[in-house]
């Protein structure tokens, strides 16, 4: 989605008469929404791990770092989707500088 924003932003900006009008808060927004939504999948899954855990009685350190691990992915992949959601956000937005001067 991060993509698809990025591209239609970038090509309403190389057609627009004016393209400091363009906002591309929704680049950003999306990432940052992502990365939220991970940390929240990662507090429900540690919420069920430690439910689990506490269900089994006994309790090994492997087991504790298998379910962080597990958890774990929900946040690596919000963090991968901001990471490429910002690295977008600045391409387009230097092209919508590069076509503010242009047009100066």
């Amino acid at each position: 989605a991060a993509i698809g924003f990025a591209f239609y932003k970038g090509t309403r900006i190389n057609k627009a008469d004016n393209p400091d009008t363009i906002g591309l808060f929704e680049i950003w927004f999306l990432g940052l929404l992502s990365f939220l939504f991970g940390l929240l999948g990662q507090t429900l899954s540690m919420i069920n791990v430690f439910d689990a855990l506490a269900q089994s009685g006994d309790i090994s350190p492997s087991m504790v770092a298998d379910g962080i691990k597990r958890s774990s992915s929900h946040t690596i992949s919000g963090l991968l989707i901001l990471i490429v959601s910002l690295i977008l956000w600045g391409i387009v937005k230097m092209i919508k500088n590069s076509r503010i001067k242009s047009k100066l």
